[in-house]
């Protein structure tokens, strides 16, 4: 078990100085962090809780594979998942509220395209994946899928990732993901 707070430079520095003290390689890095703060509505956004929702859903991900290069590098398999969401696709988008965490997945998206592209030379793989709507805390007991089945789709969807599926918006089971 590998402590890290993705929005403390001092703890992803540490983090990634005990992995590479540990492994020589990193074949898989999933971007799972997220914060969704709740009640938020276009009347009550609050700029520094806004910035602070982008920094752990956006901003953070793409900084943790940028310290990750190295492991990655090494890898005969390299692959970065970037755990999106519906709620970031400009395509579906057609309801209010979520600002923050809607925009902030919609920014992951766009770094995970800009990431494939930087990256697709060194044969690192990587995608954004939304979970499907899943029983937690933030899908609520109404969701479509428990937490074992979302899981277990995309071990599988990661477990078959290809340089072709590079920049793609995945869903849980696979299909392609409208952005």
């Amino acid at each position: 078990m590998l402590a890290l707070d993705v929005t403390d430079q001092a703890s992803v520095d540490a983090a990634v100085a005990t992995l590479s003290e540990a492994t020589e390689c990193l074949d898989v890095l999933v971007n799972n962090a997220g914060v969704s703060p709740r009640g938020e509505e276009f009347s009550n956004l609050q700029a520094d809780a806004m910035l602070g929702v982008m920094h752990a859903n956006a901003i953070a991900p793409v900084i943790l594979a940028q310290h990750c290069h190295a492991l990655l590098c090494r890898s005969p398999n390299p692959r970065v998942v970037n755990i999106s969401s519906s709620m970031g696709s400009l395509a579906k988008k057609d309801y209010g509220r979520h600002y923050s965490y809607s925009a902030s997945k919609a920014a992951l998206n766009m770094l995970t395209r800009a990431a494939a592209a930087d990256l697709r030379d060194q044969g690192i793989v990587v995608v954004a994946l939304h979970p499907g709507w899943v029983q937690t805390d933030l899908g609520g007991t109404q969701a479509t899928l428990n937490p074992r089945e979302s899981v277990h789709g995309m071990m599988h969807v990661i477990g078959e990732l290809n340089t072709t599926q590079s920049g793609h918006f995945l869903t849980w089971n696979g299909d392609e993901h409208p952005w």
